[in-house]
């Protein structure tokens, strides 16, 4: 296939809102893991912090991971769901429902699922700044918690940009 003809693929609506999507959930999938094993909470546990500095790692990140992974999954969902509608019948309708999908179950289990992990872990926070003395068994536990439920949003992540992923491949 030549520039010419992949670039006119890249013209067509659906195939740009899949470009779209799997772009947004790329940044999603490899922000999340970088975040997992690069990010403040692997260094806060190598370098022996305290609680309360783990707390404060936590909610730095939070307080920016919110509105940047937020925003691009529901990009991302919007997109797969774009390129849906706008897909000919066919064969890769389904998998971009399928895509649109994954990608809205992050922010629905952020909500459902982390949303009171989350709060609690803010509270803390915003306690220790107060009284550094925080309950540690507790913090360890949340950030143990917070880990395990982020796994998830890892997976989902992943699977959406794979499907994303496999439709462009097709479409070519």
């Amino acid at each position: 296939m030549s520039f010419t003809q992949l670039a006119a693929k890249f013209g067509s609506p659906y195939v740009a809102s899949t470009a779209l999507g799997m772009g947004l959930t790329g940044y999603f999938w490899y922000g999340n893991l970088a975040l997992k094993y690069q990010g403040v909470l692997p260094y806060s546990e190598k370098a022996r912090t305290t609680h309360t500095q783990k707390l404060d790692a936590w909610t730095w990140m939070f307080e920016r991971g919110k509105k940047q992974m937020g925003m691009s999954i529901i990009v991302a969902t919007l997109a797969y769901t774009t390129a849906a509608i706008l897909a000919p019948a066919g064969r890769l309708r389904a998998p971009l429902v399928v895509a649109a999908g994954l990608s809205a179950s992050s922010p629905i289990w952020t909500l459902v699922l982390m949303m009171p992990t989350n709060n609690r872990l803010l509270e803390l926070a915003e306690k220790s700044k107060a009284d550094p003395l925080v309950p540690t068994a507790e913090v360890d536990a949340l950030i143990a918690r917070w880990k395990a439920l982020h796994n998830a949003r890892i997976v989902l992540g992943a699977c959406a940009y794979f499907t994303g992923m496999a439709v462009l491949l097709l479409a070519m």
